[in-house]
């Protein structure tokens, strides 16, 4: 379950530099939002229901963020 968390969070950028012990009352709105992704997609769910998963985001993390999302679906599909 570690490596799943590890892995997830390291695939939305919220792994290095410490981000992932800091306590999420902390976060900004944008790692808010890539948390909820990296969340949704431990343990390959065959379905994930997103509204607007990349809305707040700076360009290069919403283009990050969708890449991890088509990634997440090809390996499911």
């Amino acid at each position: 379950l570690n490596l799943a968390v590890e892995e997830s969070l390291k695939s939305v950028n919220l792994f290095c530099g410490g981000v992932a012990d800091k306590p999420t009352g902390q976060y900004s709105g944008g790692m808010k939002r890539r948390l909820s992704v990296a969340i949704s997609l431990i343990g390959n769910p065959k379905v994930v229901y997103m509204d607007e998963p990349s809305t707040g985001l700076d360009p290069a993390s919403r283009m990050n963020l969708w890449t991890v999302i088509k990634c997440a679906k090809k390996q499911t599909a």
